[in-house]
């Protein structure tokens, strides 16, 4: 079903068609009104949604200067702006050109419409005749439902050199036009339509994000990744805060893709809303990223429990089992009790009932009561071995301070994989309430382990 200007519930001339239909009265009224954006903005979106906007023909007419109140307000808004707002200056060649394209439009005569269009469009001499011209096309092709003949009229606008309007406006009118066709699955015709939107106003970072969205539909993986960073690095960049439903679009494209950008990009949505779904969310998407290391799995189930995201029983199972072959059985019986405490660990399953068993006899045989006089003879040690070991075991037990001191030791001795140590260190401190520590260890590890070191990174800037 057509939705014409009338459905906004007023058999009335709106500000524009009163201006129009001025022009050839000789009684002149401005053209500028109070622009409202026509484009809905999207409701909130789970994490794997696509997002798609909604509007309508009549959200391009809002868009144009003057086209944006209803009849009573637009009385208001004459009278307000007629002193200040510009008239558009006709040539007598304009006018009569012009006139016959008006008496065409009113008669709703498709084959006379086209005639007048084509010697309006021949015949207009000055940059003002030139845009209202495009306002009288583009007037019918939203009537009309007519998207080629609505690009056409802005292009006119666009080109007419006009001081009646703005790059800013003319790019709305294009970006609305954009998601008409959108909508309607063209997303080609979308995406030439955005272009010529960030075109005039290269700054609308809105603009770059729907070019994004057209690309995605278009499998232009690449292109659609850049714009996506491009829309979210200019708001960052401006100090503005970015939609959040921004970054989950791009994640999940990036996601889905495989591609690399979904680090930074998780890094950069958390730094902005880091709540405990979307840590869950996007630790979730890290550990599906790749086929980790053992060591990388275990301090990421580290991270997760610390941000209260660890919701299946596999998580706390896999957990606990790396927890057992790092042989730090009392952490392992821990994160098995918080399992219990969460209903995901039942005794009755076999698995859980052996990880259970582990825990317990290997915590039965630990000798925890002579840690500390352990950790005061590894300080004398030719090498880092003991004070790591030592520290791993303080860490389970969550005495955090003690545990970045002895890993603090392991990574001056040596004689242990530095980077990991490091990311120990920084995980301790972290935990211990050194956020600045923190931050300070894990900026030194690389490799292997240095992503995950910026997760933990991330933690130390949000969390304490």
């Amino acid at each position: 079903m057509r939705t014409s200007l009338a459905a906004w519930g007023r058999p009335v001339k709106s500000l524009a068609e009163r201006y129009i239909q001025s022009l050839f009265t000789g009684n002149s009224l401005p053209l500028r009104g109070n622009v409202e954006r026509g484009y809905m903005r999207p409701r909130p979106i789970p994490i794997r949604s696509k997002y798609f906007m909604k509007l309508t023909m009549t959200a391009i007419a809002l868009a144009m200067a003057g086209m944006t109140v209803p009849a009573t307000a637009a009385h208001a808004a004459v009278q307000e702006e007629a002193a200040e707002a510009p008239t558009p200056q006709l040539s007598k060649n304009d006018r009569k050109v012009l006139a016959p394209l008006q008496e065409a439009l009113g008669t709703g005569d498709m084959a006379a419409i086209d005639a007048a269009l084509a010697a309006a469009a021949a015949g207009v001499d000055t940059a003002d005749g030139k845009y209202v011209l495009g306002q009288l096309r583009l007037k019918h092709g939203i009537d009309n439902e007519l998207p080629q003949q609505m690009e056409t009229a802005v292009d006119e606008m666009a080109a007419s050199g006009t001081a009646l309007t703005t790059a800013a406006q003319v790019g709305e009118i294009y970006r609305q036009l954009g998601s008409m066709r959108y909508q309607a699955d063209d997303y080609a015709g979308a995406l030439r339509l955005y272009d010529k939107a960030a075109a005039q106003n290269p700054t609308d970072a809105q603009v770059v994000i729907l070019r994004a969205e057209a690309l995605t539909n278009l499998n232009r993986t690449d292109d659609a990744m850049k714009a996506y960073m491009e829309a979210i690095g200019m708001r960052r960049a401006a100090g503005q805060p970015v939609d959040e439903n921004w970054y989950r679009r791009a994640i999940v494209e990036a996601s889905d893709a495989g591609r690399p950008e979904v680090i930074p990009l998780s890094r950069m949505w958390l730094s902005e809303y880091p709540s405990d779904e979307n840590w869950a969310s996007v630790l979730g998407f890290y550990h599906n990223s790749a086929d980790h290391t053992d060591e990388v799995y275990l301090n990421l189930f580290r991270l997760r429990r610390a941000v209260a995201a660890l919701s299946r029983a596999a998580d706390y199972a896999d957990y606990a089992q790396l927890l057992l072959l790092d042989n730090n059985p009392g952490e392992a019986l821990s994160v098995l009790t918080d399992g219990q405490s969460a209903g995901m660990i039942d005794e009755g399953t076999l698995r859980h009932k052996e990880l259970i068993a582990a825990a317990r006899s290997g915590e039965a045989g630990s000798e925890r009561g002579t840690l500390d006089a352990d950790a005061e003879r590894a300080k004398s040690r030719d090498t880092g071995v003991a004070a790591y070991n030592i520290g791993n075991l303080y860490y389970g037990y969550g005495d955090y301070a003690k545990a970045a001191e002895m890993f603090a030791i392991a990574v001056e001795k040596g004689g242990v994989d530095a980077d990991r140590a490091k990311l120990r260190l920084g995980m301790a401190l972290a935990r211990a309430g050194d956020a600045e520590g923190a931050k300070a260890a894990l900026g030194d590890v690389t490799g292997t382990y240095a992503t995950l070191a910026q997760y933990w990174m991330l933690y130390a800037d949000t969390r304490i």
